[in-house]
């Protein structure tokens, strides 16, 4: 993602530097090869929000670039996620308080809506649109969550949301997600900082009214998300680099997988676990279905693992494509077009890495986007890519290092 392919060097100590890198990878779902979300792309796309506040657009298929949305936010874009019937809307937010949806049929580059959160400093930390695109939530570090309305043109560049619920958290909002279910069941999942995830059925008129269940994770959560095949589980990931699962519904804790899970998954793939990278609910068809975990290591390489209830397996690790830490990653359920599965990374080497999951446990091909070329390559557990592919970091990693975040 640099402009100049001189500019990827490295130090003696064979560190990155001078760069920008990916933060958040989305992808647009879709089931059929002729619905893509983009003009000019010949398959659903991969969005990159990069560390300079841009956002640029991947064909998934070829890894070409075919839009790139130029700066979009005046601070760090915190989320991306995709929505419409083929993801042909993105909606971004930021740290300098703005919501930005993006129409990418448009040629223009300008979002065709915007929304100012309604506090002073306060910074949007994440959104989901459910309600069938419809509605926006957007967690805030005030620990607040606002609601617009996504079809309101009039209501662009307002700072006033439809409504806010203000005392299910004391802390910042990390995450909010919409259960991936039918629209007459609109239940929405919040993390914050502290420590708590919140479910919530938007249907109801009041916050009191709307709030079913509140699970105490007992640490800072990073990242939440649904899974089962109702969705009526619920993973957190903590800031300590821990993972818990839990029955939302009843508010049960299914698992705590602790704060040792990092030893007990480097024992598993042989590899320096450092910290987990997010989960992922595989729903390919109603014969496979299953939660992956995906964790990394300080240097760049990765592992999937399977969660069962209260066990771990390894089922695919990923060396040789990243040189750094990884920040996002996609998984398309897209069985139809990918076959075998591909799988999206992002990283500090500001590469976007696709992989393809095959059979063997411990090789991958995968393809990377650096900046105006695409290679192929295949790679093993023990493999090294060449040190002139792959893009830059913006600041060094430190030897040692033990997360990205």
């Amino acid at each position: 993602f640099s402009s100049d392919e001189n500019a990827m060097s490295y130090d003696s100590n064979g560190e990155f530097d001078n760069g920008v890198y990916i933060l958040q990878l989305a992808s647009s779902s879709s089931s059929s090869s002729s619905s893509v979300a983009a003009p000019g792309a010949s398959s659903p796309v991969i969005s990159c929000a990069l560390s300079n506040q841009c956002i640029s657009i991947y064909e998934s298929s070829s890894l070409r670039q075919v839009r790139d949305l130029g700066k979009c936010h005046d601070g760090t874009i915190h989320d991306i996620c995709h929505f419409g019937t083929n993801g042909e809307f993105l909606a971004s937010c930021g740290g300098d308080g703005f919501v930005k949806i993006f129409d990418l049929r448009s040629s223009s580059t300008a979002p065709s809506l915007s929304f100012k959160t309604p506090k002073r400093d306060e910074e949007a930390l994440s959104v989901a649109v459910g309600y069938d695109g419809v509605l926006a939530a957007v967690g805030v570090s005030k620990g607040s969550i606002h609601f617009y309305d996504v079809r309101n043109a009039a209501a662009s560049n307002t700072s006033q949301p439809l409504g806010t619920y203000h005392d299910a958290h004391t802390d910042d909002v990390t995450r909010v997600r919409f259960q991936p279910s039918s629209p007459s069941k609109p239940l929405l999942a919040s993390a914050s900082i502290d420590g708590l995830a919140c479910i919530h059925d938007t249907s109801q008129s009041t916050e009191d009214a709307a709030l079913k269940s509140v699970l105490n994770v007992n640490g800072p959560i990073r990242d939440i998300g649904f899974f089962g095949p109702q969705y009526e589980g619920l993973f957190c990931v903590t800031t300590s680099e821990s993972l818990s699962l839990w029955h939302h519904e009843s508010a049960q804790r299914i698992h705590d997988f602790g704060y040792d899970i990092r030893s007990h998954l480097s024992s598993l793939s042989n590899m320096d676990i450092h910290y987990l990278l997010g989960c992922q609910w595989q729903n390919d068809s109603p014969t496979k279905q299953q939660l992956n975990l995906i964790a990394g290591t300080a240097n760049g390489e990765a592992a999937v693992f399977r969660v069962d209830g209260t066990s771990v397996h390894c089922m695919r690790k990923m060396s040789g494509g990243h040189k750094a830490p990884l920040r996002s990653f996609a998984w398309p359920s897209l069985p139809s077009l990918f076959s075998p599965p591909l799988f999206f990374t992002g990283g500090e080497d500001a590469r976007l890495i696709e992989w393809n999951l095959n059979a063997a446990t411990t090789n991958n091909t995968f393809r990377q986007r650096n900046t105006s070329a695409t290679s192929r390559s295949t790679s093993s557990s023990t493999a090294t890519p060449s040190k002139k592919g792959g893009g830059v970091a913006r600041r060094k990693m430190r030897a040692g290092s033990t997360t990205p975040y």
